[in-house]
């Protein structure tokens, strides 16, 4: 029994360390928790550097994009496979600029990580900078040799970006560096087109300074004023105007920007709109107006301003249809009345 005893203790010791955390487990915790000292030591037992985590993420690409700058240089001084890509496409430079860690951007930019490797949606270091409005470190990386101008899958560029989301000081400092301002991405549109829809008055103000076409059309036509106009971004309409651009522009289905503005039920928007003169009566291939599109999706404070501004209320479009008749069929009750009253104090 004694024999027995012991020979079940010394298997035991044998199978525990096996079933203890690996060394490839330990290192991976290691570098996410930052403990440089233990990924240090466990590198020199031969733990694999270029081991891979979820995602595909290389131990290189944790550490970048977790901003740790001293477990980065513990990983680059075993020489890892630099520009590594994980499932997305991405490499640790990618993830490290994404983030805006400029510290981790520059040791790898040293230990010569490509500035132009682009990920599964054709986007590149830069670009992701760009878009995250991280200017240091698309500065780093246009010094290190980025190229200024490449365009993602959808056909857009750092600036392009920047300018989607608003990035004023990336944007300011790409236009510095002679960024192209009228490029055109898949759906025709331009940096400003993307400012204008998305509301950043200040991007468009500074891509207009730069001269960036203001009357530029998209896919379907439209301006950026027309898009400003859509979203209900009244502030971007007045810088637009100011910088020459058409307030009564159409799109290949005739409608101007205050019919899309009406359409949407952007009051602001409406407002803004005739305040610059825009034709308050102009017609579609539907022949519709703006009082017709306001009183169909009723919008009642919108077909109130348009009918303060001389709106015809008896115009009728293709079908004969009027906004009364309009508003009848959506039972839009409180438009109606609006109408309704209109209607009968014209006939006063």
């Amino acid at each position: 029994m004694g024999l027995l005893r012991r020979c079940v203790w010394v298997v035991l010791l044998l199978i525990l360390p096996a079933c203890g955390p690996s060394a490839t487990e330990r290192i991976s915790g290691a570098v996410e928790s930052g403990d440089a000292e233990l990924v240090t030591s466990l590198l020199e037992q031969g733990a694999p550097v270029d081991h891979k985590v979820g995602g595909g993420n290389t131990l290189l690409m944790v550490a970048a994009k977790n901003g740790d700058a001293e477990m980065v240089r513990v990983l680059l001084a075993r020489n890892p496979a630099i520009d590594a890509k994980n499932f997305g496409g991405g490499t640790a430079l990618t993830l490290a600029a994404d983030a805006g860690h400029a510290t981790a951007v520059g040791l790898l930019l040293e230990k010569g990580a490509s500035p132009n490797i682009d990920d599964v949606d054709g986007r590149t270091p830069l670009i992701h900078a760009a878009a995250n409005g991280h200017t240091e470190v698309a500065r780093m990386l246009l010094d290190a040799g980025a190229r200024l101008e490449t365009a993602d899958n959808e056909a857009q560029t750092a600036l392009m970006h920047a300018a989607l989301h608003g990035r004023e000081e990336v944007l300011r400092y790409l236009l510095e560096e002679d960024a192209k301002v009228d490029v055109l991405n898949f759906e025709e549109c331009t940096a400003l087109i993307l400012a204008a829809a998305n509301g950043h008055a200040g991007t468009v103000e500074l891509l207009a300074a730069a001269e960036a076409r203001v009357n530029a059309v998209g896919q379907d036509g439209s301006t950026a004023l027309m898009r400003a106009a859509q979203e209900g971004h009244a502030d971007v309409i007045d810088v637009l105007v100011a910088h020459r651009a058409s307030v009564n522009a159409r799109d290949r289905m005739d409608r101007t920007a205050l019919i899309r503005a009406s359409e949407n039920g952007h009051l602001e928007a409406v407002k803004t709109l005739i305040r610059h003169r825009a034709e308050v009566n102009a017609v579609d291939k539907n022949r519709q107006t703006a009082i017709i599109w306001a009183s169909l999706r009723g919008h009642t404070d919108c077909a109130r301003v348009l009918l303060e501004n001389r709106a015809d209320i008896g115009a009728e479009d293709m079908n004969g249809w009027t906004a009364l008749d309009w508003a009848r069929s959506g039972e839009h009750a409180e438009t109606l009345a609006v109408l309704e009253d209109f209607a009968a104090a014209r006939r006063r």
